[in-house]
């Protein structure tokens, strides 16, 4: 399986089905909104985020996230948590993620800086720095909320991300 495949295996499902949540109608991960922007980027009408395909949603979320995120120019675990935190906080924060876990300055883009930090990263030890950023992030947001389902289900999907890139 390539890399893409890999990431998107875990990526979908963890993000399950249809809901509607604090982001709206959500379905495979996908906002109407989301949906609604890749179907005019392919020259499609709209149409209800409950009618999109897995091979729609594989699509956008190589155009959308795995392309923009540089995920491609990364070692395998390393794309693995980055294409997920940029399919799921977007891709400025998944960024910020990868620089804070490689110790390069934090602004929210990839460039040469952060590029060369991941092509001499130790691709176990990136991971894992970057499963801790990403789940102190994910704390921070929930911050002044009592332990909701949301943040164990944060939790929960760091723990099995990590469990899942330690069998790659």
């Amino acid at each position: 399986m390539n890399p893409f495949s890999l990431a998107l295996k875990f990526t979908r499902w963890a993000e399950g089905g249809y809901t509607v949540d604090d982001g709206g109608a959500t379905n495979l991960g996908v906002t109407q909104a989301t949906y609604d922007e890749y179907r005019e980027a392919i020259g499609a009408p709209t149409q209800s985020v409950t009618l999109i395909t897995m091979q729609e949603e594989a699509h956008l979320a190589f155009l959308f996230y795995w392309e923009p995120a540089h995920c491609g120019d990364m070692p395998l675990r390393l794309s693995v948590c980055h294409f997920d935190a940029a399919f799921n906080s977007g891709e400025k924060n998944a960024t910020r993620f990868l620089q804070s876990a490689l110790g390069v300055a934090v602004d929210g883009d990839y460039g040469p800086i952060t590029a060369a930090a991941v092509h001499s990263a130790n691709d176990q030890l990136a991971s894992a720095a970057y499963l801790s950023v990403r789940l102190q992030f994910l704390q921070r947001i929930c911050t002044g909320e009592p332990p909701t389902k949301r943040l164990n289900g944060y939790r929960n999907r760091i723990a099995y991300l990590k469990t899942y890139i330690q069998g790659l």
